[in-house]
């Protein structure tokens, strides 16, 4: 399974979870989203995400 995924990539796989007629309620995402991770920093990785308010 893919780990470092991008706004794009999530946004793929929810699409596919609703064309599947799967319930989805939420996405987690693993540290991968952060700019950097362990430890962590809690600001989204504007490379992967470059809009995160929107996606």
């Amino acid at each position: 399974m893919k780990t470092l995924y991008t706004a794009d990539d999530v946004k793929a796989e929810v699409d596919s979870f609703r064309l599947k007629g799967y319930p989805l309620d939420f996405v987690g995402l693993e540290p991968g989203w952060q700019s950097r991770a362990y430890p962590g920093t809690f600001e989204w990785d504007k490379n992967a995400f470059p809009n995160p308010e929107n996606s």
